[in-house]
């Protein structure tokens, strides 16, 4: 057996293999990915490797595939490579591979999208960590750090079912007993390299060490599409006269858990001069400069993944004289989680807060058990009035119980000087009444 030591860095491969279906989809009825992220617990250092099907993948040929139905990370586009460059930078290499063009002795490694032929194909893929020492010893992470792999939780949307079993011997033939995990219930497993326990040499190592684990996917399915780019309502596109504290409002995005919006006067969005992740409709923006013009846009983030951002962004022209904060309300000298109006509510309840200066803010909502139930703003802010709006109907539509529930707000602000100063807590009861 090769030495543990004995390849540059910790490679994640996938070998594929498939049978031919006697129920053929058209030629682009189904095109899709999802990504496999294995994070070192202790380093936080991540990697990913897509995984999927294409009706028009081959055998490894290095081509570009286009019109993948899904955008999981705000920086995917809808086109991949068959052989990606692995990630640099990390201890981890990231790559996938199909059964019929193997790994040769030279340890070129060339990554692929499997083809899809219909619905009632069954694919084995085979997931292999190896490792080695390195100058600076990280990819002795494997061997000493918990490694977590982690995927989407809506894989039963894209497959029956999507098996993680270990191999069971160093042929790759034979199911081992230490794994099983169901990736359309679980959404993350986490690889112990030293606990498990080696046949061969009767002792606890690395397990699988040039080994692996067979990942089944049973009766691919046709993917859901991406969520739909936001729609823009305020300030109107191309609009002037904007006063320097403005409130960007957008249309809220059927099962839209989190928004992210970005503001700057260059059209690139290279260095954004706001940037911040709400759960609401809506984001204020103060101080902005007068006479110039800005640029923003929005993306929405479900179960489905990340919606694309405007193309172009909107944009708009502040005024060239100074105006009053917010609509004449008056700029905050303090942070403040103010009364939710209306309370008692339901379903839904607007939730006020004030940041006097720039802060990074997270506003959570319990349960009346301490239980936290979401998340309902997080981001960066600059000194301002800002709303969020809190859907009480829960997930899937379904009613939350009537009882008193709570919004804490985090406020974590840094001076004049630089220096970070101390953290801000306010909590503040709701109630819902059905």
């Amino acid at each position: 057996m090769p030495s543990r030591f004995s390849i540059g860095l910790m490679v994640l491969m996938f070998f594929v293999g498939a049978r031919a279906s006697l129920f053929a989809q058209a030629p682009d009825s189904a095109r899709y990915r999802f990504y496999i992220t294995v994070t070192d617990s202790l380093t936080g250092k991540t990697a990913k490797a897509s995984l999927g099907f294409h009706p028009r993948a081959t055998l490894g040929i290095d081509d570009t595939l286009f019109g993948f139905k899904d955008h999981w990370y705000e920086s995917d586009s809808s086109y991949q490579v068959e052989y990606p460059s692995p990630p640099r930078g990390f201890f981890q290499e990231v790559r996938i591979q199909n059964v019929r063009q193997k790994v040769g002795n030279d340890g070129l490694l060339f990554g692929n999208i499997h083809p899809y032929t219909g619905p009632s194909m069954v694919d084995t893929f085979i997931v292999v960590f190896n490792g080695d020492q390195n100058s600076v010893g990280d990819s002795l992470f494997l061997y000493t750090h918990p490694q977590i792999m982690s995927w989407p939780s809506v894989l039963r949307f894209y497959a029956d079912s999507i098996i993680l079993r270990d191999v069971g011997n160093n042929s790759q033939t034979t199911v081992g007993p230490y794994v099983r995990v169901n990736m359309t219930v679980d959404s993350q497993w986490t690889y112990f390299g030293d606990t498990y326990f080696n046949p061969d040499f009767s002792i606890w190592n690395v397990d699988p060490l040039n080994r692996g684990f067979f990942l089944y996917v049973y009766h691919p399915k046709i993917s859901p599409p991406p969520p739909d780019p936001v729609t823009l309502l305020s300030p109107a596109n191309g609009s002037t006269g904007v006063p320097h504290d403005v409130t960007l409002q957008w249309a809220a995005l059927a099962g839209a858990s989190s928004y992210k919006v970005q503001l700057d006067s260059d059209p690139r969005f290279i260095t954004p001069v706001f940037t911040s992740k709400v759960g609401a409709t809506l984001a204020g923006v103060s101080g902005l400069a007068a006479s110039t013009w800005y640029y923003w846009r929005v993306n929405a983030t479900t179960q489905y993944g990340v919606s694309y951002y405007q193309v172009p962004a909107d944009s708009f022209m502040t005024t060239s004289t100074s105006g009053v904060n917010d609509g004449g309300r008056l700029v905050p000298d303090r942070f403040a989680l103010l009364q939710n109006y209306p309370n008692p509510f339901n379903p839904s309840t607007r939730i006020d807060f004030t940041v006097p200066r720039a802060s990074h803010i997270r506003i959570s909502i319990f349960d009346p058990l301490g239980r936290e139930i979401t998340t309902l703003v997080q981001g960066e802010f600059t000194r301002g009035v800002y709303s969020a709006v809190w859907d009480g109907a829960g997930t899937n539509r379904t009613p939350r119980a009537s009882g008193v529930y709570f919004a804490r707000m985090i406020a974590d602000p840094s001076g004049a000087s630089g220096e970070a100063e101390g953290r801000i807590e306010q909590t503040m009861r709701m109630m819902i009444v059905r």
